[in-house]
């Protein structure tokens, strides 16, 4: 709608890191749209910067007075997310946090396993431009938290998980 003519690798591309979040494709096809010459530099960095005015100047002031508070940046760090780890990242009632994200369409169900829990995932750009503000602000809450989770997930036995957590917090000894 915006006259772009993407190639179709990009489209796919850009599908998998918003999710096919439509605020998302929308916003990055105004901004592309409107960029004097967007061509003039990497479209990721395009479209990351535009997201991330667009995740900071729209998405976050919908959330109020939630956003104001650390729990949806402490939400970003976990790659996933169910009651029982949001649990671990926010505290004791995460459900009423969860069902905001979830009914502004900030959190995705993930594909449906074995399991019995609600599961849901960022989309990538948005768990991007999201985590990066909460770094940005406080720069080892990110690190900490990366670091507490590897642990946690290390006791629970999910390795693979705790591993990505332990890299994350920059820490190679766990």
């Amino acid at each position: 709608s915006f006259g772009l003519e993407l190639p179709p690798q990009w489209l796919t591309d850009l599908h998998r890191d918003t999710g096919g979040w439509p605020g998302i494709l929308w916003a990055i096809g105004n901004a592309l749209a409107h960029e004097s010459c967007p061509w003039s530099h990497p479209i990721d960095q395009v479209v990351r910067e535009h997201v991330d005015g667009w995740v900071r100047n729209e998405v976050l002031p919908a959330l109020s007075p939630l956003a104001a508070s650390e729990w949806v940046f402490r939400l970003t760090v976990p790659e996933r997310l169910d009651d029982e780890i949001a649990r671990r990242v926010i505290g004791d009632n995460p459900r009423t946090v969860l069902d905001c994200l979830i009914s502004h369409g900030l959190l995705v169900q993930a594909s449906t396993t074995t399991s019995r829990a609600r599961t849901f995932v960022w989309p990538r750009l948005v768990r991007s431009a999201l985590r990066s503000s909460f770094a940005a602000e406080v720069p080892r809450a990110v690190q900490k938290l990366d670091g507490e989770l590897s642990d946690w997930f290390h006791a629970r036995g999910e390795h693979v998980h705790a591993l990505r957590h332990a890299l994350s917090a920059d820490d190679l000894e766990r």
